[in-house]
């Protein structure tokens, strides 16, 4: 995937503050287990999905430019977590991809065993604005509240789709895998040439 110089750390930094607007502007009220930390199930040599893990495998997602998840306080409060999800999608990512990817992120993010979220947020950049989610969340029965371009989420909702926190860690689906990204071309198409130009005549 090439990424065009100096817009990524912008685009990483809106889609940043597109989900912590969202968040603010709500009003959003953390709520209790946010402390919480899981129950140590590993097998013998298994190592435990980290918030950097997670990163790293939503970065490897074809068409996806960079992403953000990060675990932290809301306003400064010290009890409950906020766990602040994003990410910058390449120009031509296709609409219908969008919630098989919001689902696999949301359910990758919960699969992780640092601290129980006890509110948590998604945004998506795309072309320089913020993606509508609203369908997304709709689609998997989330009706009550939800605004868009990103979604303040209720925990209940995501543990209900999810599971107990946390929850197993899903398998990346075949058509996020599969999808072929737009590749930039690194020559302008006038100066590209099949064959060597001819030698200069000599005087």
């Amino acid at each position: 995937m090439m990424l065009r110089a100096g817009r990524t750390g912008r685009r990483t930094l809106t889609a940043v503050l597109l989900v912590a607007g969202v968040m603010v502007a709500s009003g959003c009220a953390l709520i209790g287990g946010g402390d919480d930390v899981a129950e140590n199930t590993l097998e013998p040599g298994e190592v435990a999905l980290t918030h950097a893990a997670a990163r790293a495998e939503l970065d490897s997602i074809p068409g996806v430019e960079v992403s953000y998840v990060a675990l932290g306080t809301l306003n400064g409060l010290p009890w409950g977590k906020d766990l602040t999800t994003g990410l910058n999608l390449e120009d031509a990512y296709p609409d219908e991809l969008i919630t098989p990817l919001a689902d696999y992120m949301l359910a990758l993010v919960w699969s992780v065993p640092e601290k129980k979220p006890g509110a948590m947020s998604i945004g998506f950049l795309r072309l320089g604005e913020g993606v509508d989610l609203v369908p997304t969340a709709e689609s998997f029965g989330w009706t009550t509240g939800y605004t868009s371009p990103g979604l303040d989420l209720a925990v209940q909702d995501v543990e209900d789709r999810y599971g107990e926190w946390p929850g197993e860690r899903p398998q990346l689906p075949p058509e996020l895998a599969n999808y072929v990204p737009t590749m930039l071309p690194t020559t302008p198409p006038s100066t590209l040439t099949s064959t060597p130009p001819a030698p200069s005549p000599t005087p």
